[in-house]
């Protein structure tokens, strides 16, 4: 009889914790939001209030993220400017999308998105707005300047010339869709 009552009592301790693990897996892997393979997460970004010569900084990935309305004339200027002045002016060994292997480094004129990170020591940028006084920009026009080690970098993410930074800025793969701005993870 003493005998059947602990084969008893150990059957219930073994199904007791079995039903407690089955609990803590439940609780651990049940919040996990499902995502189809092959599923790509997107982020929206409302910027149907933005006019020419606005900026947004926002988080993304718990990164600083801008995201730029360029006014045509900001534009122009980067596509006329001498390309000796950038350490890497056709952006050959910076991370963006293909399709922004151009000048303006962009998919949709008029628009820039870029990770608010300097690629020297990876500190926050700060965006600086072009402006006619170049003088108190080193010379040169408005752009972003890397917090830790003053990297500059032009409006499209180029890094100067004699800059500490080695490459441009990070371009994450991203498209407008009716006001709004839609970036790939």
């Amino acid at each position: 009889m003493e005998n059947n009552r602990l084969t008893l009592l150990r059957v219930l301790v073994k199904l007791m914790s079995l039903l407690a693990l089955c609990a803590f897996g439940w609780v651990l892997f049940g919040s996990v939001p499902e995502r189809a393979p092959g599923e790509i997460e997107v982020t929206r970004f409302d910027v149907s209030d933005m006019k020419p010569g606005d900026y947004l900084l926002i988080e993304w990935q718990k990164k600083p993220l801008y995201i730029v309305y360029r006014k045509p004339q900001w534009e122009s200027a980067l596509q006329s400017v001498d390309t000796d002045l950038y350490r890497d002016p056709d952006s050959r060994n910076s991370v963006q999308p293909a399709e922004a292997s151009n000048a303006l480094r962009t998919m949709v004129p008029g628009w820039f998105v870029t990770l608010g990170l300097g690629t020297g020591a990876g500190c926050s940028l700060t965006f600086s707005q072009p402006d006619n006084d170049t003088a108190a920009n080193d010379g040169l026009p408005g752009g972003f300047i890397d917090g830790c080690d003053q990297s500059r970098y032009d409006l499209a993410g180029r890094v100067y010339a004699g800059q500490s930074a080695r490459r441009n800025t990070v371009i994450p793969q991203w498209r407008r869709e009716n006001g709004v701005i839609l970036i790939s993870e």
